[in-house]
């Protein structure tokens, strides 16, 4: 182990104890074994051994998206989507047309590998039944505070 190594190691393992030292290191105090764990691991196992998976000579790319709001969730509701909801999301994840927000078909020309609606737990459809005359929801009074 080169001194630089072994000063780095010794700096790291006094970060993950918890001791307070002043470089650009240890900015912050840190608790806890994961940090010493990955030292211990960067420094004592050798480079490649730790795979997630076995290499692949083909490097396959997935395209996909983790990312998207339906009119269930607040902040598209707010930017004018009345019409989309999960469903429509992974009938277009998987290339079938569904309408957008404007009013006309979309569809995406290559279907994704994966996807995910992240809409917000917050309020999850009642923005829509709220604004549904015939909801009960509807019927419930606005209250100011």
């Amino acid at each position: 182990m080169t001194t630089r190594r072994r000063a780095l190691f010794v700096e790291l393992l006094v970060v993950a104890l918890g001791h307070r030292i002043p470089s650009p290191v240890s900015s912050q105090r840190v608790f806890g074994s994961l940090i010493l764990s990955m030292v211990l691991a960067a420094l004592f196992v050798a480079p490649g051994t730790l795979r997630a998976q076995e290499r692949n000579p083909e490097r396959n790319a997935y395209f996909g998206e983790t990312h998207i709001h339906t009119s269930y969730s607040l902040d598209a509701w707010t930017f004018g989507d009345r019409v989309t909801n999960p469903g429509d999301s992974y009938r277009f994840f998987k290339g079938e047309p569904i309408k957008a927000p404007g009013g006309y078909d979309v569809k995406v020309d290559t279907p994704l590998d994966f996807a995910g609606v992240t809409d917000h737990s917050e309020y999850v459809g009642v923005i829509a039944l709220a604004n549904d005359p015939n909801s009960p929801i509807s019927k419930i009074p606005a209250r100011s505070r």
